[in-house]
């Protein structure tokens, strides 16, 4: 409900600096640090998970966390959050409302993982495309970190190291 009265807000302050700039050919410098700090609140309250979010709801403080998109509809939508790997369960975190906490949308057992590629995963995105053994779809999750951080990955995943 937060979010919404920042919507307000931002849309009053861009109605005001338009008025400044049209009656008076001047903008208030106070409102684009309100513009700003509004703008900053509301990406707080409505996408910003963090990995000690995530631990804490798992009560693992040595989960597997990448910050990731799970890319959603044929690329065209971008969920913020966080995936991880915890208790053989892949997991992928967003944030539960303005206040914070952390809501899963979205799992499966590390056992039911076919296999995963990491690279470019449609046009947009580069990060990690995972493939779960009996279903013909693709988890795809953008990701420019998860490259470098392949090993401990696997290692989460409790795979061998691939051989170079």
């Amino acid at each position: 409900m937060l979010h919404k009265s920042l919507i307000a807000i931002i849309l009053a302050d861009i109605l005001y600096i338009v008025y400044c700039s049209m009656k008076l050919s001047m903008i208030p410098i106070w409102t684009l640090v309100l513009l700003a700090v509004s703008g900053f609140l509301f990406y707080v309250m409505t996408a910003l998970v963090t990995e000690k979010m995530v631990k804490s709801s798992l009560n693992d403080g040595n989960a597997f966390c990448v910050r990731a998109g799970l890319v959603k509809t044929g690329g065209k939508e971008l969920l913020s959050g966080i995936l991880s790997v915890s208790s053989g369960m892949l997991m992928y975190y967003v944030r539960k409302g303005d206040l914070g906490g952390v809501r899963l949308v979205w799992s499966a057992d590390v056992q039911t993982l076919e296999e995963y590629s990491i690279g470019k995963i449609d046009e947009y995105h580069s990060g990690i495309r995972l493939k779960l053994k009996g279903e013909d779809s693709e988890y795809l999750f953008s990701s420019k970190k998860i490259a470098s951080m392949e090993k401990e990955f696997r290692v989460a995943l409790g795979w061998p190291d691939e051989e170079n």
